[in-house]
């Protein structure tokens, strides 16, 4: 019964978004509106409403059902449209060779496949910041809003919250398991109808159009953690699908993409460089075709959507976080704020020459496009996003010296090479230089190599097989690189949390320092999470390596009077750092754990000098006092 209620609400939530959106783009006069399109309209209404919910304090159970139950409203309301729209569809359908629909009902499984599997998926990463993304969205259904978390560099850094927000709204009825529903289930669905309709829009047959869905299913797009890619990508996609609509006016249009792009930096900030440079060009075009005045005219339009969207949930940020937006308008309580970072890495020259290599090569790439596709329909706008793709990896690289620089790429690399697939697909087999398109499918072939196909890692992939068959963990065990909760394991650590919380009087602070958090009642206790220790914290920044005694001055000073963390978990830290050293790319993670494991051996020793009020062989709490 449990798993049939989680399936009913995923689907209900899915449905919210598709006719909340539907009617924001029939108030817009949109005459093209698909599915994925209006799902993602509706996604990103609701986080707009979301940013006010969360400066308000109400975002809660009662709250979030209300929002789906009216977007399921909206939805009913648009039936009398889709009848029409299905039955066309039908007939469309069944006209197809029968290898055309048989690949139509492979997609449509595999997806239904891989949303289903995502409502119980217990692999959890231990090396992207588990403890804030497992206890950040249970927070913020306890406390109403987004929690303060000054020692948190997850929140600090890209935590704008919105993917919180969106996570949350699967707590209603599931648990932690079934967040993985929003980015890898139903923002896979988007993301492959998405491109179905790409390849559509840029002229191909259904047979081409679902071949480019189904990549969709079976390409590597990997997840660390619980950081939004899948999602990403389908906006990023929509996006060119929202300028292309060419019966639309480009004022309708100038407002969906100021709302998709905040919607999109709002999942995780570093990807606000590539929404703004695609606003910014995407009108710029427009240029060719109309005076500059309607076009500054629209632009602003635009602004105005994409700024409207951000603001609440950049006020919330300041108010908790001391910043606005991490780092361009301010570092907050991010270790750099407070003076030169400790152990900091120089990267050398590795970060300028990836991305000077990235963009070289889709430079190329777009250029030789343009060459071979000139004259037909949004073949420019093809070679502007390849072109925009390429640049953004440039200034991306410099910003995280080069770490992880494939995780914060591949959601719009991926599409953007996608995209160039189906413009390819479409170019004539005559009147056309054979040279010349030649070169196109190389530089594309390379591109995806250089690319999004290069970042795949297998069992960090989600692609829907895995879902299916591979195999759950039995116990709450660390396997490899990989966190398994079962609902077992779920139970019996929420008992175990519990247990340690109890021991801890109500109201008091608690800094939890690398240690899961997700079962506690932060109603009863102001719980701070510490992602990496050291990392982010309270003026006038941590000591993180000074002695233990001016930890403790510290923690008591900002009224921390319990420190509760796991023995285990900052053993692993020290097996990581006594490991291989790290790669050119990987100096920003290996100076977070330099810091950490500065904290951790100040709270070790301030275990043995201090009472230590629960002890269960791995999870301590320490009284400061």
């Amino acid at each position: 019964m449990y798993y049939l209620i989680l399936c009913l609400w995923a689907l209900c939530l899915s449905v919210a978004w598709i006719g909340t959106g539907w009617q924001i783009m029939r108030l817009l006069d949109f005459a093209e509106i698909a599915w994925p399109i209006s799902g993602l309209v509706g996604l990103s209404t609701f986080i707009f409403v979301g940013g006010f919910l969360n400066l308000a304090g109400l975002v809660n159970r009662p709250s979030l059902i209300a929002m789906v139950v009216l977007g399921d409203i909206l939805f009913l309301a648009t039936l009398p449209s889709y009848r029409v729209r299905m039955s066309e569809f039908w007939v469309s359908f069944r006209q197809q060779p029968w290898y055309v629909r048989g690949l139509a009902v492979v997609c449509i499984g595999a997806l239904i496949a891989s949303a289903v599997g995502t409502l119980t998926y217990s692999r959890f990463s231990r090396f992207d910041d588990l403890s804030s993304y497992l206890t950040s969205p249970g927070k913020l259904i306890q406390l109403g809003s987004l929690p303060y978390d000054p020692f948190s560099e997850r929140r600090v850094q890209s935590g704008l919250g919105a993917n919180f927000f969106l996570q949350a709204f699967m707590l209603v009825a599931g648990d932690l398991r079934s967040i993985w529903f929003i980015d890898a289930g139903a923002g896979l669905a988007l993301f492959a109808g998405c491109m179905y309709e790409a390849g559509r829009k840029l002229g191909n047959t259904v047979t081409v159009s679902l071949g480019l869905a189904w990549l969709v299913l079976i390409m590597p797009l990997s997840h660390l953690n619980l950081t939004m890619t899948t999602l990403p990508a389908a906006i990023f996609t929509a996006l060119f699908l929202l300028e292309t609509a060419d019966k639309t006016a480009a004022a309708s249009r100038s407002v969906l993409l100021g709302l998709l792009a905040a919607a999109v930096t709002l999942l995780k900030s570093t990807y606000l460089p590539m929404a703004l440079l695609l606003l910014f060009c995407l009108h710029l075009m427009r240029l060719r075709e109309r005076s500059w005045v309607r076009v500054a005219r629209e632009a602003l339009l635009s602004a105005f959507s994409f700024l409207a969207v951000l603001i609440p949930w950049m006020l919330d940020l300041k108010r908790k976080e001391g910043t606005l937006l991490f780092p361009l308008l301010g570092k907050g309580f991010e270790i750099a704020a407070y003076g030169p970072v400790p152990h900091r890495i120089s990267p050398g020259i590795y970060p300028a020459v990836a991305g000077l290599t990235f963009l070289i090569t889709f430079a190329v790439v777009a250029a030789s496009h343009w060459i071979t596709t000139r004259g037909l329909p949004y073949a420019d706008k093809v070679s502007m996003l390849i072109f925009a793709g390429g640049f953004v990896v440039l200034p991306i690289s410099i910003a995280t010296a080069g770490s992880a620089l494939s995780r914060y790429t591949r959601p719009f690399l991926l599409p953007f090479a996608l995209i160039l697939l189906a413009s390819i697909a479409r170019i004539p087999g005559m009147g056309r230089s054979i040279m010349a398109r030649r070169l196109t499918l190389s530089a594309c072939a390379a591109m995806l190599i250089l690319g999004p196909m290069a970042f795949g890692r297998d069992d960090k992939n989600f692609m829907f097989f895995k879902y299916m068959f591979k195999q759950r963990e039995t116990a709450l065990a660390w396997d490899g690189s990989f966190y398994g909760l079962t609902g077992d394991v779920l139970r019996r650590e929420r008992d175990r949390q519990l247990k340690l919380q109890s021991t801890i009087p109500p109201g008091q602070a608690v800094y939890a320092s690398l240690l899961p958090t997700f079962a506690m009642d932060f109603r009863r206790n102001n719980i701070y999470v510490a992602d990496f220790p050291g990392m982010s914290s309270l003026p006038p920044g941590m000591p993180t390596r000074g002695a233990p005694a001016a930890l403790r001055s510290y923690l008591l000073s900002k009224s921390v009077r319990y420190i509760a963390y796991s023995r285990k978990l900052t053993a692993e830290t020290d097996e990581v750092l006594n490991g291989p050293p790290p790669k050119r790319g990987d100096t920003w993670p290996q100076m977070e754990l330099l810091n950490s494991a500065d904290v951790d051996r100040q709270i070790l020793a301030l275990s043995e000098t201090s009472r230590v009020i629960y002890d269960d062989g791995d999870e301590q709490v320490i009284d400061l006092l």
